[in-house]
């Protein structure tokens, strides 16, 4: 009889079997989350695709990633593959799923060393003693197919420590493995920050007594600092309010001039150049206060004062400035941006400066949820095996 042409297919399905999966594992996530953390950020949405694919000899997993942000797509793609010899060769340890197809490849190996033994016999014409080998060849590889079936489950969950395959801490609720194969989804609630809220804030406020004017002389100064900005709060900080890092603040140094303006005052002026600045902080700005056409006098200390509400109100400099009603030396300086600051300091300048009132602010996490979904089923090489099966039951028949 001529060469069984089921069975040369059953084979020809076998060995393609070994270069396709026999079980994948797919989870996807979707998130959302505001640009930069903030409240009034774009809104990005994030998806992540992770896959292992498990073959007879090997291991691939890969990932990709799709960050979505004012309908531009922006993805990125990571993957590897395990071989499972080369790795028991070295001396590494494979998990107990890849070591189950492992050994399954093994005795696949064994039915295609039979199935060619066959098709070279039956080539000769030797067929009388072929119909044993054939039914052993069935019965092995039904034996094959029930063990992945049963025992693919088994070896996944050792490896997984439970059966657990998503979850949703907060509100309870679990995705178990309990079949070979299931499709399933499950919302996992506030599982990521979506963004922070301003929670509450407060205004840093420096007092100073102001210094008469025998006890001021040119270049003398003290120092106020502001910022950052809420729009420069860096969240990846972990609260910037707690690190005492200022590096995005601004140091103003107000600073007195007994003389007019004239083409020396940069001369004068004590506030660091922008080399020396950078290293402590993000800008230093001078603010002249000048106090010419004044005299020693029971209300110099008054009339600086002034001096300084004036030059400020004419300033972008970002503080309120207000006198005492009752001390005719004391001011008050108050930032206008919300949080910590650096506090004050004072550079050869006789009048008090200290801060009053620290300034705060403290942001609320915004939680949102996760779109979670995980699918594992036998894959493309067992559907091969499979039908394989079925085309070496079929050759019995056509024999």
């Amino acid at each position: 009889m001529g060469r069984n042409i089921m069975f040369s297919a059953a084979v020809v399905l076998v060995v393609l079997s070994l270069f396709l999966p026999w079980f994948t594992l797919t989870f996807s996530s979707e998130r959302t989350t505001k640009d930069n953390l903030y409240a009034d950020g774009k809104k990005i949405t994030i998806e992540t695709d992770t896959s292992w694919n498990y073959y007879p000899d090997k291991t691939s997993a890969s990932q990709r990633t799709d960050q979505t942000k004012s309908g531009k797509t922006e993805s990125t793609y990571a993957g590897s593959y395990d071989h499972s010899r080369e790795d028991l060769e070295a001396g590494n340890t494979i998990g107990n799923t890849a070591s189950f197809l492992y050994s399954l490849y093994k005795i696949v190996m064994v039915i295609l060393i039979l199935s060619f033994t066959v098709l070279v016999l039956e080539s000769f014409g030797n067929e009388s003693s072929l119909d044993s080998m054939k039914t052993g060849i069935v019965l092995l590889h039904a034996i094959i197919l029930l063990l992945f079936i049963t025992g693919i489950k088994t070896s996944f969950l050792e490896d997984n420590g439970d059966g657990v395959i998503l979850s949703s801490p907060n509100s309870n609720e679990y995705v178990n493995m309990t079949m070979p194969f299931g499709f399933k989804s499950l919302v996992s609630n506030d599982t990521h920050t979506q963004y922070y809220e301003l929670e509450d804030f407060g205004f840093e406020r420096t007092v100073v007594d102001v210094a008469p004017y025998d006890w001021t002389s040119t270049g003398n100064y003290f120092v106020l600092f502001s910022g950052p900005v809420s729009d420069e709060v860096e969240w990846d900080r972990n609260n910037y309010n707690a690190t005492f890092n200022y590096d995005n603040q601004t140091a103003y140094y107000v600073w007195f001039d007994r003389q007019e303006m004239d083409a020396n005052v940069s001369d004068r002026d004590p506030t660091p150049d922008e080399d020396d600045c950078s290293s402590s902080y993000k800008a230093c700005k001078g603010i002249r206060v000048e106090i010419t056409g004044l005299s020693e006098s029971n209300n110099s200390a008054y009339a600086i004062r002034n001096r300084i509400i004036q030059t400020f109100g004419a300033n972008s400099a970002p503080f309120g400035t207000t006198s005492n009603a009752t001390e005719s030396d004391r001011m008050y300086f108050e930032s206008t941006y919300y949080g910590d600051n650096r506090g004050s300091s004072t550079g050869w300048y006789s009048g008090s400066v200290f801060t009053e009132a620290n300034g705060f602010a403290t942001f609320e996490a915004v939680t949102s949820d996760t779109t979670l979904t995980a699918n594992w089923y036998p894959s493309t090489g067992f559907i091969a095996s499979l039908i394989g099966f079925v085309c070496f039951v079929g050759s019995r028949f056509e024999d």
